[in-house]
């Protein structure tokens, strides 16, 4: 007959284990897995040695982040493979700076560096960092729990923008609906700019579906919300009104919104800024962290603000070319050019060619001249592919050359030009600046071609300008 296995005795708890198990089940489980993790790094253990032969990688994981706890065998285990006793891991937080105890202050370190990382998702996305963006908000997920609400609806926000900026429109709105059901739920608590951000990006959302009558109404009452201090938010908000404002052909309305646009006095606006976001870290965190964090807003903001100032003028300018307010688009222009002069070749070909465009509609031929001499260096200079940065270059080559009676070079910059609109594979009917520039480019090659006696192509360039205007 086979032998029959042994059957041992269950092994006896003592009164330790006993004690041990019942500090377990009220532990706090992340100041746990924080210690454990802790203990792990100090003897150089992987978390795959650590689990080998015990349980799987998986689960040692979720005990250090906090999400599992484990039971008193399994805590024994660890505590054998990390030589230390099973008291360590399960000891009282000890009192700490001012009497709070370690256990709190730890809780605190963790979301001031939770809350680092939100701040930091915000600046790699001023600076379009798509890829820098996915892997911080990929690295802030698994904690996301930890997070008050209004924090949650911060990160859902960020997942929202960089769908958005990815055109992305569905995504976004699943990521909206989320940020808005936490916002609702922290209510009062959560800042004002949240809510405004909320209502840009769900702005965004609607005008990359070109619905720009809903997309105006949510950046209005994005604008119309009280409390609000973040300047670069209320910027894009008023930028997107105006946009929404051409587009739904109402440009003077357009001006109208950014009328205090270029007045603003931004060195000191953004110190108070990091001033209010420091006071409010005050009441949250310990003296230190709220510290580090105000220290690290005001630097992060002033970074993200020096990233996106150029494209916030840039748009400023295109605005008011737009809405045809040459006088103020000049000056907006020339401010411009001071930030984009060093910086992308793109930009800096752009607004040279709006330089020399508006100085020839403001019957100004030399500094037209002079600004598309400048155009043409940057051009030969620089490795530019946009195509519509390039036809707006070739429509200001024709513009001049039409002002000096040069028909012939100026027919063909407009043809150069409409070449490259066309590469930008929007149609005559696509809405916005595209359109704009092709009926200006119709009309004024049409009468070009009239002066060459080319009276039917005239014709239908001009037959077209009238169907777009």
């Amino acid at each position: 007959m086979p032998r029959r296995p042994a059957v041992y005795p269950p092994v006896p708890l003592t009164n330790e284990d006993l004690a041990n198990r019942q500090i377990l089940k009220d532990f706090d489980p992340e100041l746990l897995g924080e210690r454990i993790r802790r203990a792990r790094q100090e003897q150089k253990v992987t978390q795959r040695a650590l689990c080998r032969n015990l349980f799987t990688s998986a689960y040692l994981s979720s005990m250090e982040l906090g999400k599992t706890r484990p039971t008193l065998t399994t805590l024994q285990q660890i505590a054998e493979r990390v030589n230390k006793p099973v008291s360590y891991f399960l000891r009282p937080a000890a009192p700490g700076i001012g009497g709070l105890s370690q256990g709190w202050q730890q809780e605190q370190g963790r979301l001031l560096q939770l809350r680092q990382g939100l701040l930091q998702v915000s600046v790699a996305l001023s600076k379009a960092d798509v890829a820098e963006t996915t892997n911080l908000l990929d690295q802030l997920k698994p904690y996301l729990s930890r997070l008050p609400e209004a924090d949650q609806a911060t990160y859902h926000l960020w997942q929202a923008a960089l769908y958005n900026r990815q055109e992305d429109s569905d995504n976004a709105a699943f990521e909206l609906e989320e940020a808005a059901r936490l916002l609702e739920a922290a209510g009062s608590t959560a800042n004002p700019d949240l809510f405004s951000r909320l209502d840009l990006e769900v702005g965004l959302a609607s005008f990359n579906r070109h619905q720009y009558i809903n997309a105006l109404t949510s950046f209005r009452t994005g604008l119309s919300r009280t409390g609000v201090v973040d300047l670069t938010l209320n910027r894009r908000l008023q930028l997107y009104v105006a946009r929404c404002y051409l587009l739904l052909e109402q440009p003077e309305e357009a001006v109208k919104s950014l009328q205090d646009f270029m007045v603003q006095d931004q060195d000191k606006q953004w110190t108070e800024i990091a001033e209010n976001i420091f006071n409010q870290a005050q009441t949250l965190d310990l003296q230190q962290g709220a510290f580090a964090l105000g220290r690290s807003e005001q630097i992060w903001v002033q970074a993200a603000d020096l990233a996106q100032r150029s494209e916030y003028y840039l748009d400023y300018t295109r605005l008011l070319f737009q809405a045809r307010q040459y006088d103020t688009a000049s000056k907006a222009a020339q401010t411009t050019y001071h930030f984009v002069r060093d910086g992308d070749p793109c930009n800096r070909l752009e607004v040279l060619s709006l330089l020399a465009l508006l100085s020839i509609r403001q019957k100004d031929a030399p500094k037209a001249q002079g600004w598309l001499e400048q155009a043409s260096q940057s051009l030969e200079g620089t490795a530019c592919t946009d195509s519509y940065i390039l036809a707006r270059y070739y429509q200001a080559s024709g513009e001049i050359a039409s002002a000096g009676k040069q028909t012939e070079a100026a027919a063909n910059a407009y043809q150069e030009a409409l070449t490259h609109l066309d590469a930008t594979g929007e149609t005559d009917e696509a809405p916005g600046s595209t359109r704009e520039m092709r009926g200006e480019i119709y009309f004024e090659l049409g009468q070009l071609l009239r002066q060459l006696g080319r009276f039917e192509e005239a014709l239908d360039y001009i037959e077209k300008a009238y169907r777009l205007q």
